[in-house]
């Protein structure tokens, strides 16, 4: 992975606002994987992704493992938080890969899975730096992601 860009954030809008910006650069068929601990923010980022999709609420699929916003196109939301452990076998029964050319896939925890349905995607690592500050860093090995504007 090569690193795109590093941002500082200070704020849940301000991250909020960096969503919106990743959202506008997404299409159909991209795959963003997001880490970062617990509380990092990973699902407040989707939030501005969602408001370029037109989508209201988004929240947190931790215990359905994923949801599926009806946008265009289609926001697939991960989570396998609760996965972690899991043999790969089950990850193939997510069926994932069929959502792959419609919708636009964001996977947190998504680890060493990530790159076993596409080797095209973009990393978003979140680090908390202090209570209310976070470190964002873009990488990816994909060409459409090098060029990010952000």
């Amino acid at each position: 992975m090569n690193q795109i860009k590093k941002i500082l954030i200070s704020s849940d809008q301000e991250m909020i606002q960096l969503g919106e910006k990743l959202g506008k650069n997404l299409s159909a068929g991209d795959v963003v994987e997001l880490q970062g601990e617990l509380g990092a923010g990973k699902t407040t980022l989707v939030k501005g992704i969602g408001n370029i999709l037109g989508i209201k609420e988004i929240t947190s699929p931790t215990f359905t493992i994923s949801k599926i916003y009806n946008s265009n196109p289609k926001l697939v939301h991960i989570d396998l938080y609760r996965l972690q452990g899991s043999p790969m076998a089950f990850f193939d029964d997510l069926d994932i890969e069929s959502y792959l050319e419609k919708s636009i896939l964001v996977i947190e925890w998504g680890n060493h899975f990530t790159a076993r349905i596409s080797s095209d995607y973009l990393q978003v690592q979140i680090d908390i730096t202090s209570e209310n500050s976070r470190e964002v860093t873009f990488s990816s090995n994909s060409e459409k992601f090098g060029k990010l504007v952000l």
